[in-house]
């Protein structure tokens, strides 16, 4: 899933005004010497107004940047932008997928016109342009940070998904003879000197099928890295407490999208072992699972960055963010103390929102955050 972040109306006031802060405690401070206004008052009114330019400054950095989407997973493409909402298309229906050049425009956000829905572009950027083959031909231009792994491999996976598709257009395989019996009597199986057809799943189909006991170790190891790699984005929004002030809806356990992945979540982990279970159809159930873990977190993930805090009452809302700027003044505390104060206060506001039931973090999310507590508390720290 790659997301590639973008200004608000909001993003771009708070930098201007703090830039034009700036600039009036410079202009202030050479017209009060020009004129002779006390040392006194001019240290006053230009500390004002550098303080009111950091502040703004500030402000722009901690607000929540909306982003576009591009994602992929074993069967679907996943694109559109978080305000406005998440679409899917099959992989499969792939026609062909480039990179287009910068962007002179942005056509995403409050405001903002573009004459194609299907333009999601940020300026200054470059975009992915993909065609699907709906009913009729279906093209999309979103915006993507050339440089992003993430951006990389999702276009890597677009790219390869095409020229399949279209070689299967155009030359259809003659269908396979079913193979007689061998002369020997023995069991049937492939014969000498050719090799066993044997699909494998590179996350750009339908669930492959294993052909023999060590295609189906190979794909049953491939599930396991792909289970590793959900687990490991999962962990961001538990271990990082400000993931979970920012994006709640992500791991809030009433939310339905939420539910859908902890039930993959939890189904997956009982079908996995620790070593391949040399069962091939308990291999192929666990595969199963994961392709199903796949999906289910890209929804939640795209659904819980969509959300944000957007589905709390306005002061829930306010409250977080609050939360999440006392986090971020913890970090850089100078002293424990200092620290102990802030994160105090952080515990009391997420405590105080899920006593009301505002939210419902998952019980690692507020472990970590307990953890996190203790740690910053407990370890001494310098001026």
């Amino acid at each position: 899933m790659a997301r590639t972040e973008y200004e608000t109306p909001q993003h771009r006031i708070a930098g201007i005004g703090a830039m034009l802060l700036a600039v009036a405690a410079l202009v202030m401070l050479i017209v009060s010497s020009a004129v002779g206004v006390s040392g006194t008052t001019t240290a006053v009114t230009v500390g004002v107004l550098l303080s009111g330019s950091m502040l703004a400054g500030a402000t722009a950095r901690t607000m929540t940047r909306p982003a576009v989407v591009l994602g992929v997973d074993g069967t679907d493409v996943y694109l559109g932008d978080e305000q406005s909402g998440i679409v899917s298309r099959p992989l499969g229906s792939v026609v062909s997928a480039s990179l287009g050049t910068a962007s002179t425009t942005t056509t995403v956000g409050a405001g903002a016109v573009r004459a194609d829905p299907h333009d999601l572009l940020i300026r200054g950027m470059r975009w992915a342009d993909i065609v699907f083959a709906t009913p009729e031909p279906e093209g999309w231009r979103i915006a993507v940070a050339v440089g992003d792994p993430a951006a990389e491999a999702v276009l890597d996976v677009l790219r390869a998904a095409a020229p399949r598709r279209r070689k299967a257009t155009a030359e259809p395989s003659p269908p396979s003879e079913p193979p007689g019996p061998p002369a020997d009597g023995t069991r049937g199986g492939p014969a000498a000197g050719t090799t066993e057809n044997t699909t494998i799943d590179d996350g750009a189909g339908p669930m492959a099928e294993a052909g023999s006991e060590d295609a189906s170790r190979r794909l049953w190891e491939e599930a396991t890295r792909r289970h590793d790699d959900v687990l490991g984005r999962y962990g961001w929004y538990e271990l990082d407490p400000a993931m979970l002030l920012t994006y709640p809806a992500v791991i809030d356990v009433t939310l339905t999208h939420v539910q859908d992945f902890l039930v993959a979540l939890e189904d997956a982990n009982a079908l996995r072992t620790d070593a391949y279970p040399g069962d091939r159809a308990r291999a192929d159930a666990y595969r199963q699972a994961v392709t199903t873990l796949r999906r289910t977190w890209t929804a939640c993930e795209a659904e819980g960055r969509r959300l944000g805090a957007g589905y709390l009452d306005d002061p829930d809302r306010d409250s977080l963010r609050t939360a999440l700027k006392l986090y971020r003044h913890a970090e850089g505390g100078s002293t424990s103390e200092e620290q102990a104060a802030y994160i105090g206060r952080v515990r009391d506001i997420v405590g105080g929102l899920v006593d009301r039931g505002a939210i419902h973090p998952t019980t690692g999310a507020l472990e970590q955050l307990e953890t996190v507590s203790r740690r910053m508390i407990e370890s001494p720290r310098e001026r």
